[in-house]
């Protein structure tokens, strides 16, 4: 239990707080951008990869997400998600150690592999920019494919 709390304290109460503080200066300010970062496993879960409480954080950050947009986009802060699929990162880099489950991802994939991570550029600059002004309470599943399985 102790784990799950810890991974729910960084995954969901670290993104909580982070969103309270730029949050202020969003809406004193009466514009911006908030893009907190879930994954695609808060969307859809995954047993062929059992982390029952990163999942779960995930997901709350999709709800948080939405909750904060729908209190704050009215005064011109809006807050979406970035939902990424298999990217190289500290975080996966023991999935990425070996050929072996590099294949896995490409596999378990319609594009046949693991994303770049010049591939979140472009989603990340609509969230963050005006071309996306009209966005809010959204998250933007980069996942090469992974959640049509």
């Amino acid at each position: 239990m102790s784990e799950f709390r810890y991974v729910m304290a960084v995954n969901l109460e670290g993104v909580f707080a982070l969103s309270q503080l730029v949050g202020r200066k969003k809406i004193e300010a009466g514009h911006g951008s908030i893009i907190s970062i879930t994954s695609v496993l808060g969307l859809l879960g995954s047993g062929k990869i059992p982390q029952a409480s990163y999942v779960a954080s995930k997901a709350d950050v999709v709800n948080l997400t939405g909750e904060l947009a729908a209190q704050w986009s009215s005064r011109g802060a809006r807050v979406n998600a970035l939902a990424p699929g298999w990217f190289l990162s500290e975080m996966t880099s023991e999935m990425f150690s070996s050929q072996r489950r590099i294949d896995w991802i490409g596999r378990h994939t319609p594009i046949g592999r693991p994303g770049r991570l010049s591939e979140l550029d472009g989603p990340t600059l609509l969230l963050a920019s005006d071309a996306g002004s009209y966005t809010t309470g959204e998250t933007i599943v980069v996942d090469e494919g992974w959640s049509i399985n």
